[in-house]
């Protein structure tokens, strides 16, 4: 499947980029946040003016085309993509593949259930090694001050409340006590 030559995903994308620019002209905080070479570079725009050309001729793009997509990663810095635990597994998603019984120690990961996800890497991407809260999903930093880890997932969670909006805050309580993954949180204090 090639997402270019597809014009109603291209278009679906167009529009996604329209109602992100409106929701960003009701209320600023709903903007994306770019680290890019030139602050007059509105990416949005060029977004929009990509697709828009990519659309209208999608077998065979320009070479002029081609060059400013090619020079966007040079302009706009992309973050990797961080992996957060899935708070639906208790078991280990190998398991269907091991021979039963399993034989396990208390305190000891068992080798043929070991599940360590690969990252996918973005071309051209900054890596970083930020913690991210599972809960609101914003970066915490390398080393914030306090942190709740989960006991079950190993997810991490800020210990300070940064909602503003009631259903934020209703949000941040529902996950007070418990983990998604109904662990219990663990303090942890640099």
């Amino acid at each position: 499947y090639d997402i270019s030559k597809d014009i109603i995903a291209l278009n679906s994308i167009r529009e996604l980029l329209v109602m992100i620019r409106i929701w960003g002209l009701l209320n600023p905080q709903c903007l994306p946040v770019f680290s890019r070479s030139a602050d007059n570079l509105d990416i949005l725009g060029t977004l929009f003016r990509l697709l828009t050309k990519l659309s209208l001729n999608p077998n065979e793009p320009d070479d002029l085309l081609l060059d400013e997509c090619c020079l966007l990663p040079n302009q706009v810095l992309i973050p990797q993509l961080q992996y957060v635990p899935s708070r639906t597994m208790i078991a280990s998603p190998l398991l269907p593949h091991v021979t039963l019984p399993v034989m396990c120690d208390y305190g000891v990961e068992n080798e043929s259930l070991k599940f360590c996800p690969e990252v996918p890497i973005v071309e051209g991407g900054l890596s970083n090694d930020n913690v991210i809260d599972s809960v609101m999903y914003l970066q915490l930093g390398r080393r914030p001050p306090s942190l709740r880890r989960c006991t079950r997932c190993g997810s991490c969670s800020s210990v300070v409340s940064v909602a503003k909006t009631a259903a934020m805050k209703a949000w941040e309580q529902r996950w007070i006590d418990k983990c998604r993954c109904n662990g219990f949180w663990r303090l942890e204090v640099a």
